[in-house]
């Protein structure tokens, strides 16, 4: 009997020595753990106070650049200002141009390489910020296109006139400045700026555009087909056109268009000053003068009159994939 006490003793004696052992090694991982969250947490309090430093750094040179660009550009240009003229008359390349049918589709229209960082097939895809050159400013539109005139006799063919209210960064006190090119960066921009300077443009400067407030976009087609008229439902698809930032011109890098698939319903209207649509009656919608055209051009492919009606180049404004508005239609000339 008092061996078999004495081993229960032994053997209790070993399990306490056990357990405690174990405690001993928990406390000793939950230390070791609680050590290295205090590691971690402070390594990242020392991230946090390194970006705070470097933020607040940031902040610091975009305000000296802020302030040394505004005391660069002081000619009334450079700020969005109040003004009491408005643009009416949107304005793209003056000559506009299609790349004509391709069997490939997309393919001759978009490039992969594109800097747009949205999927083709939708607005957000096109470049639509960009450098400007800009050498002049004015009402006239006329007057200043005879400028873009004067660019091209002297070898700077990519000159255009844009209205300065479908920008952040250009002043509508006026409504329209030309442009001695669109560039994708400063440098060219400065590059070109040099070019210009040495041909009379004293008083160019660079400037970006800054984000494209306007809906106007141009869309391209080539024939009379490709249209799905679904009088049920009062909808008419253009699948797979061209879709254009509105400033593009004839050499015009990548990133400026895109494929999409558009629509126009009941909804749709004619702005107020539309012109340029053969074939339309007075009164009618967009729908229905589509419609009409549609069926035309259907019953009888000869009659060019019809046929070609809806072929060309449409100044619209869309949201979405949906065409709001038809503002005019132009042939390539």
């Amino acid at each position: 009997m008092k061996k078999k006490l004495t081993a229960l003793v032994i053997i209790l004696t070993g399990a306490a020595f056990i357990l405690c052992s174990c405690g001993n090694k928990t406390g000793s991982m939950k230390d070791s753990l609680n050590g290295k969250l205090e590691d971690v947490t402070k390594t990242s309090d020392e991230n946090d106070e390194d970006n705070d430093d470097k933020d607040s750094e940031d902040s610091e040179d975009s305000e000296d650049s802020e302030d040394s660009k505004e005391s660069k550009e002081d000619d009334g240009r450079d700020d969005k200002g109040d003004s009491d003229e408005t643009s009416t008359k949107k304005i793209g390349s003056k000559d506009a141009s299609s790349s004509g049918d391709d069997e490939d589709g997309e393919e001759s229209y978009v490039d992969e390489e594109s800097e747009g960082t949205a999927a083709a097939g939708s607005l957000d895809y096109l470049n639509t910020t960009f450098y400007g050159v800009w050498v002049t400013a004015g009402s006239d539109y006329d007057k200043l296109y005879d400028v873009v005139d004067d660019l091209a006799a002297k070898g700077f063919d990519d000159g255009l006139v844009v209205a300065t209210a479908d920008f952040e960064n250009l002043s509508n006190k006026v409504p329209y400045s030309v442009t001695a090119g669109k560039f994708d960066n400063e440098k060219d921009a400065e590059k070109r700026l040099e070019e210009i300077k040495k041909d009379g443009y004293k008083d160019a400067f660079v400037k970006n555009t800054g984000a494209y407030l306007s809906d106007i976009y141009y869309y391209v087609t080539a024939t009379n087909g490709g249209f799905e008229v679904d009088e049920d439902n009062g909808e008419i698809w253009l699948k797979d056109i061209e879709v254009q930032f509105p400033y593009r011109t004839g050499n015009e890098e990548s990133g400026s268009s895109t494929i999409m698939t558009l629509y126009l319903d009941r909804n749709t209207v004619f702005d107020p000053n539309a012109a340029g649509f053969g074939n339309h009656e007075k009164g009618e919608s967009p729908y229905e003068w589509f419609v009409k055209c549609c069926k035309a051009a259907n019953e009888d492919p000869d009659n060019n009159d019809m046929s070609q009606t809806l072929a060309g180049v449409f100044e619209v404004e869309i949201n979405g994939n949906h065409i709001e508005k038809y503002i005019g239609s132009y042939w390539w000339d």
